[in-house]
């Protein structure tokens, strides 16, 4: 929706179009106790959106996600929901996994390879693409509490970038 809203600012046409494939990926990494969540994406059509305008309104999808984050880590503080399930070793707790999942998001639709938002913002302004992945990544490793995401994003950063030469 913040792709939306900001496109729309911009005087661009912007709709949803749901993907099928993306629909049935997250329904069987689901099953294996792993989401990839890939519904769909925001079009946006126009003739004349500059550079800039498609590196905000395309940043503007992930800061909401870390928005949110903050936002589930504050209900996390104030009033913890935890779940207990059988095949799980620890009770989960549904704001701070939420605040995770929506750290994950940001973070992986800001890798630079088309058609993720980070390939827009980075053609745009490599310096807000940096810094806005060095406030995540920081973001994330206190949330998490380990390196291993930042790790993780960076194995994933040197994979998307050999796989968008590649093609």
């Amino acid at each position: 929706m913040a792709h939306k809203v900001v496109a729309i600012y911009y005087g661009a046409y912007a709709r949803f179009q749901m993907w099928m494939q993306g629909l049935l990926i997250m329904f069987f990494t689901s099953l294996f106790g792993f989401l990839f969540a890939a519904p769909g994406a925001v079009y946006i059509y126009s003739a004349k959106i500059s550079k800039k305008e498609n590196g905000l309104i395309s940043i503007v999808g992930p800061f909401v996600n870390i928005i949110i984050a903050a936002i589930f880590l504050i209900l996390e503080n104030v009033r913890p929901v935890a779940f207990s399930f059988p095949f799980l070793r620890y009770p989960l707790h549904v704001w701070e996994f939420g605040a995770q999942i929506n750290i994950v998001l940001a973070l992986f639709n800001m890798l630079p390879a088309f058609p993720l938002d980070g390939s827009k913002v980075f053609s745009w302004n490599k310096l807000a693409w940096l810094g806005f992945i060095v406030v995540s990544l920081t973001f994330a490793y206190f949330v998490f509490g380990t390196i291993e995401i930042v790790i993780m994003w960076g194995f994933l950063l040197v994979i998307s970038l050999l796989l968008s030469r590649m093609f």
